[in-house]
């Protein structure tokens, strides 16, 4: 199990996300957790698996602060 927490997290609303999955299959759309954007700050994730992805797409337009997390 994996747990990601959010100290901050501010990315271009609609045209930055970040998407986070369980597992090792990198992309794969049955593995998405969540789908971020914005300036929320997300509740705790949990992985139900020993491994975790992340995929960050952004364009070239807007510059945010992006996010800090912490994991375990």
């Amino acid at each position: 199990v994996i747990q990601i927490n959010f100290e901050e997290f501010d990315l271009e609303i609609g045209y930055d996300t970040l998407t986070i999955g369980d597992g090792g299959e990198v992309g794969d759309p049955r593995t998405v957790l969540q789908v971020l954007t914005g300036s929320f700050v997300p509740d705790l994730i949990v992985s139900m698996s020993s491994q975790m992805w992340l995929h960050l797409q952004t364009d070239e337009s807007v510059g945010s602060v992006g996010f800090k997390v912490n994991y375990k």
